[in-house]
């Protein structure tokens, strides 16, 4: 079991990783894209038609068209996602981290503890914030574009986190469970 623990921990850890580098990537394609050379792109997707990341894909219908500002608003919308996502992973170290009483807020060896449930409700809201985000610039870039531009933002996250968020409940009823069965001893 801990062999197992160990390699969840180290991937986590990784994908956090990963996703601070992505934001840090989609950061340096933002500012890129704000000089006016959408050139960068083709390096990118292998194609100038095509912008996909994170669940924002973007697909550009008419060559002749100036996409000035699709190309900064992509790029900031993965920026911000990708932040997310990194806040989530660090969400779930520092569970495991919390469950084997290794940090500050940690109340014991247990994964019933009131600081999880506070961080499994924030991987729900973060989650919640990974789609909103998503949709808004889905909006905002369709206002610009029209139907120059065809726009699609997966909604499978939101299912997701409805899942996260009864799960946080679980955990929040088995904190008080525990609590119960430690005040009858």
């Amino acid at each position: 079991m801990k062999f197992i623990n160990r390699v969840v921990t180290v991937l986590v850890k990784l994908l956090e990783i990963g996703y601070w580098i992505g934001a840090v990537a989609s950061l340096a394609c933002l500012l890129i894209s704000l000089t006016g050379n959408h050139s960068y792109a083709h390096y990118i997707t292998y194609q100038g038609t095509y912008l996909a990341g994170n669940g924002l894909n973007l697909i550009f219908q008419n060559t002749k068209t100036n996409y000035f500002l699709a190309y900064p608003l992509f790029h900031f919308a993965n920026v911000a996602v990708c932040i997310l996502f990194a806040l989530i992973f660090r969400c779930v170290n520092l569970i495991f981290a919390t469950a084997q009483g290794k940090t500050k807020y940690s109340e014991g060896e247990t994964f019933f503890q009131k600081a999880t449930v506070t961080m499994i409700r924030c991987i729900g809201l973060f989650s919640v914030s990974i789609v909103l985000i998503e949709i808004i610039f889905q909006f905002i870039i369709k206002l610009i574009y029209s139907t120059d531009i065809v726009v699609f933002v997966s909604y499978t996250p939101i299912i997701m986190t409805v899942i996260i968020l009864c799960i946080s409940q679980f955990f929040s009823q088995a904190v008080q469970l525990q609590k119960d069965v430690d005040g009858l001893l």
